[in-house]
């Protein structure tokens, strides 16, 4: 939400609105990026998309990285949890399964 926040105030698009693929901007490539920011009527000009490629690829780092910082931080809490419950293997898979 930041990124569009900061980033795309010029262009005027609201987070409120933005579809699924646009809220998870950072699991896109540029390219798809730029398609999804078309199906929302939002044209750049060629200039627009080189300074904003580079922004995308930085923002879409930094992203990604926090990203599997929290998946990690969630694996391990998940471990803290089972062995404080004592779960068996066969009920770990149960809960990581339904």
């Amino acid at each position: 939400r930041e990124f569009f926040d900061k980033g795309f105030k010029p262009l005027d698009i609201t987070t409120n609105s933005l579809p699924k693929k646009l809220q998870d901007w950072y699991l896109l490539s540029f390219a798809e990026f730029i398609k999804e920011l078309e199906k929302k009527k939002v044209k750049l000009s060629l200039s627009q998309k080189a300074e904003w490629e580079d922004y995308f690829l930085q923002e879409s780092k930094k992203a990604l990285a926090l990203k599997n910082s929290i998946d990690n931080t969630d694996k391990e809490i998940d471990v803290m949890i089972y062995a404080l419950y004592g779960l068996t293997e066969e009920e770990i898979g149960i809960v990581e399964n339904s």
